[in-house]
């Protein structure tokens, strides 16, 4: 079928190559590399990327093994979100709003799906029970210095003031950041659009468990913003408010992904409870910080009553000149020693500026937030005008703080969050008509000790309610009751043990890696109530080095990290950046014990982390890493050492580029490791005595065994009247390939094919050849899954290792399909081999 669809894909026939293609998958749900990149390509030219992406996510349950997919994901999201941009300008420029939400949802919606299905197999993750809320990313919009102030930098404040470990990245720079959405249980978006990297970042957070917040400060996410243009006065263009329009599209649609929310007002808690998914939204009000200064400055000698209106934006034009401007023309009027201050953004008519020149000043806008202070305290009176509608009801009661650190009283629009915040009369004056604000403005006037009485009272709210110790200390709170309610507090605590492995399923690379998983089976199985499992392993492709991502794994997160590429890879024994990565990972799961397996790649770094901070720690040693520069006891010679090198003085070959000092020093650093263990296993006893020759003679034996969650079916051959040979350890020559492939060559029986299991090659990979006259055929490497039926295909399994296998796990589960073996005389392949019969002793474990 693959050759069907290539025909029409080179006559550019992309329509019949995707379904030829597609129909093709889904005989065996297998395709090969270069027929799936075609397959890619006709859903670009076709702009069928929706379709794309949903074969990528089938694709990806198919082949979880293949990381890769994650970049194909990447690009498809990419160009599905530029596809719908051309949607949202037309819609936004035709005042079309509703649609505009909708569209941002919808593309939202298959974006946010694609990521979350590669990074679980859940259609819904429930929050995990135990998250450390001691650290606390947030990724923030920093475009507005004033929301980069109160929402960024203040959290930032409050919540370091707590104890938290708090780490800020701007959503333009997430991509280069994922390793921090890897590594904090609590995430908060503030203010975040929904492009594709910031759906991406929260995906992984919900798949794997953890806290996602969508922070917003103002009505964005409402179709009712922006207001209209007439009340912008003139300050915005017709294209700047086009722009705005796409807002409430973006922001709406990024909502109702995250599980909470954190609004600066209850109207707006109220709003965006409404979207996010828990129907939890947190209040947490804009405060004071370390910018704020107290001030009462003493006015004396002053001549004139100073009424100070600022705005920061260029959006209640209109607001001011319907409510409070008729107010200030009768109270200037009246009032000829009062002063109209304006600074920032206020376009007044014409006539008023000339009826009012004399007690008219208007200052442009300042952008230090300590110049508009300066300002604000030499004033009598504050102002903020804003009309009572939903929008403005949502907004913050910042305009009255800031003041009201100055010693400022103020005169207040009545909108909803005012009426929550202000007690009328008390710590501020509220107006809804032109006639209230006229009284307002005038008892204050005219009354130097009320003005006096409110700012007193202003001020010790402020400085009770609004501190940085006040706010952390209920943002903390509230944060640890909806990710741990008081219902939660009854579970039982359970020990964390972390799995350390250089790989873990779905990519199940070597015999260790299937052990390691089938350890991790029987302690979730049954000892899942006891223990919580936490993994850490690296991704087997190497692409930019220290990326760390989050998926699950039968329920249990797995934390993954691409490698650094370089020469020995499998020999070096430290990398310091893999230190500081694993440092954080304790950090932030602070795992009871810690059990390494195979860490070349990874580096024994890790476990010197381990050893740094303190967590005890217990290593398995399932080959010669830890005692050789050879990590299978064999030299690029084909010299076998197979007691190690216990005599530190005997001739041996180094690997390339490695110096006899460089040979020592690695020895001598494993050595304090392997010492500062809690236990040293190995798993044989023929592997013991080798580690006990070069130094080791504590370690124990924690004997491997074949999978238990396997059921081992008897062979079936009878498809072919050849008699089946197999190789499946590798192809490499520790694992006796070359010996046996010339073997092969040179005999030439007549009465056998030969089954190869190419564990460089993908799932599904198949290729047919021959060495001589002997059919051969290679295929992919095999899951944990399909092991079992790789079993049954075989009558002979060649097993002609020549190093001295810690174990021989392919053996024993040949042997256990009934499969005739053929093993090398080394210690442990030897050991189940008795005159030719197969010896089952300790099989089933």
């Amino acid at each position: 079928m693959e050759i069907i669809a290539g025909t029409y894909f080179e006559q550019n026939d992309f329509r019949t190559a995707q379904k030829a293609y597609e129909n093709g998958y889904k005989l065996n749900n297998k395709i090969s590399f270069g027929a799936l990149g075609s397959l890619l390509q006709c859903y670009e030219k076709l702009t069928n990327i929706t379709s794309g992406l949903k074969f990528l996510v089938q694709y990806k349950k198919d082949n979880p093994e293949q990381t890769v997919v994650l970049e194909w994901i990447d690009g498809f999201c990419k160009k599905l979100y530029e596809d719908n941009l051309g949607e949202m300008q037309v819609l936004s420029n035709l005042d079309q709003r509703k649609e505009l939400i909708a569209c941002a949802e919808k593309y939202t919606d298959y974006i946010y799906d694609a990521y979350y299905q590669y990074y679980s197999t859940d259609n819904v993750t429930t929050l995990k029970s135990n998250l450390n809320t001691e650290k606390v990313l947030i990724i923030g919009d920093y475009h507005i210095p004033q929301c980069i102030r109160y929402r960024i930098d203040q959290k930032v404040e409050q919540l370091e003031l707590q104890g938290k470990v708090v780490k800020t990245v701007s959503w333009t720079e997430i991509e280069q950041n994922l390793s921090e959405v890897a590594l904090h249980d609590i995430v908060i978006f503030y203010r975040v659009p929904s492009v594709p990297t910031v759906i991406k970042a929260l995906a992984q957070v919900n798949a794997n468990g953890k806290a996602s917040f969508f922070e917003i400060d103002d009505l964005l996410f409402d179709a009712s913003y922006p207001a209209s243009i007439e009340t912008f006065g003139g300050y915005v263009d017709i294209n700047t408010h086009i722009e705005l329009r796409k807002a409430s599209g973006n922001f709406s649609a990024l909502a109702k992904k995250c599980r909470f929310g954190i609004a600066s007002t209850e109207l707006l808690r109220d709003k965006l409870a409404k979207l996010v998914k828990s129907s939890v939204c947190l209040l947490h009000r804009n405060g004071l910080d370390s910018l704020n200064y107290f001030s009462n400055k003493k006015k004396v000698g002053k001549k004139t009553i100073d009424i100070f209106y600022g705005s920061g934006t260029q959006a209640h034009n209109t607001d001011f000149i319907e409510l409070a401007l008729p107010a200030l023309e009768r109270v200037l009027k009246k009032y000829p020693n009062t002063r109209l201050i304006v600074a920032g953004y206020l376009e007044l008519p014409n006539s008023f500026k000339t009826t009012f020149a004399s007690q008219l000043s208007m200052v442009p806008p300042v952008k230090s937030v300590r110049a508009y202070w300066n300002l604000l305290e030499q004033a009598d009176i504050n102002l903020a005008i804003l009309v009572d509608d939903e929008t403005n009801g949502c907004k913050s009661e910042l305009k009255w703080f800031e003041a009201a650190c100055l010693s400022v009283p103020s005169v207040l629009s009545s909108t909803a969050n005012y009426r929550d915040v202000i007690n009328d009369g008390e710590d501020a004056l509220l107006a809804s008509t032109p006639n209230e604000w006229t009284v307002a403005l005038s008892s204050l006037v005219d009354d130097a000790a009320l003005r006096h009485k409110i700012a007193d009272k202003a001020l010790q709210r402020v400085k009770t309610e609004y501190s940085l110790e006040t706010l952390g200390e209920k943002l903390v709170d509230d944060i640890q009751q909806v990710v741990s309610p008081v219902e939660n507090k009854t579970t039982k605590i359970k020990k964390k043990i972390a799995i350390v492995n250089v790989f873990f399923p779905p990519q199940s690379i070597g015999g260790a890696t299937r052990v390691v998983s089938d350890n991790f089976d029987i302690l979730q199985k049954q000892y899942g109530d006891d223990y919580e499992l936490v993994v850490f392993t690296s991704d087997e492709r190497c692409t930019t080095p220290y990326k760390l991502d989050t998926y699950q794994h039968q329920g249990v997160t797995v934390y993954r990290s691409t490698i650094l590429f370089r020469e020995n890879m499998d020999w070096h024994p430290k990398d310091d950046n893999m230190y500081d990565l694993f440092e954080q990972f304790l950090d932030l799961e602070k795992p009871d014990l810690v059990h390494f397996h195979c860490v070349q790649r990874l580096t024994a770094s890790i476990v010197e982390a381990t050893k740094d901070n303190n967590v005890p720690y217990i290593i398995t040693a399932h080959d010669a890493w830890w005692i050789s520069d050879h990590q299978f006891l064999i030299d690029q010679n084909d010299t076998v050492y197979p007691d190690g090198h216990p005599d530190m003085f005997a001739p041996r070959v180094l690997p390339n580029n490695v110096s006899l000092s460089d040979s020592i020093e690695r020895i001598n650093y494993y050595q304090s490791l392997l010492h500062g263990a809690k236990e040293l296993l190995t798993v044989s006893q023929s592997f013991a005595d080798i580690y006990s020759k070069n130094g080791y003679p504590d370690i124990q034996v924690n004997k491997n065994g074949i999978s238990s969650t396997v059921e081992w079916k008897p062979k079936n051959t009878a498809h072919t009247e050849k008699v089946v040979c197999a190789h499946i350890g590798g192809m490499a020559n520790h694992k006796g390939y070359f010996l046996l492939k010339e073997s092969i060559e040179k005999e030439q029986p007549k009465n056998i094919e030969m089954l190869i299991v190419d564990h460089s090659k993908p799932d599904g990979y198949e290729d047919k050849t021959y060495w001589g006259k002997v059919p051969v055929t290679f295929i992919g490497r095999v899951s944990q899954m399909g092991v079992t039926s790789l079993y049954q295909k075989l009558d002979v399994l060649f097993a002609p290792s020549m190093w001295p296998e810690s174990y021989g796990l392919v053996t024993r589960e040949a042997a256990a399909c009934g499969c005739w073996v053929v093993a090398s005389n080394l210690v442990e392949l030897a050991k189940m081999l008795l005159k030719g019969e197969v010896a089952l002793e300790s099989l089933l474990k």
